[in-house]
């Protein structure tokens, strides 16, 4: 391998580990929201997701309307106030205005595209 192919496989390894990074930094938003309610409303909000959905803590990115769907089905109406939260530490985490948003699915595809652009 010469020194320029190494150069551009050392470029592709950082920028994915910039990347997953990043992604992990919106999960740390999602699960700092979470906690805002009590470590225990993190706790049942994956536990359900992993039971009832199939879902892990990492897919939710992949996932967002069954995360949603999740807090929906776990919290009922009390699911916007947990959704507004996320949005709201999303925001901050990626200096987005989305005050006047409080979708969760498109708050976490808005925040992983500017992640994956960077």
């Amino acid at each position: 391998m010469n020194l320029y192919a190494r150069k551009q496989s050392f470029c592709v390894l950082v920028e994915l580990t910039t990347n997953q990074d990043g992604l992990e930094a919106i999960l740390g938003c999602v699960d700092r929201a979470l906690d805002e309610f009590g470590k225990n409303f993190r706790r049942l909000a994956y536990w359900r997701l992993s039971y009832i959905y199939h879902q892990s803590r990492s897919e939710i990115l992949a996932n967002p309307r069954i995360f949603k769907a999740c807090l929906e089905g776990t919290f009922g109406n009390g699911a916007k106030i947990l959704e507004r939260e996320i949005v709201s530490e999303i925001g901050l985490y990626c200096n987005l205005s989305l005050t006047d948003q409080f979708d969760i699915v498109q708050a976490i595809e808005l925040a992983k595209s500017q992640v994956l652009l960077a």
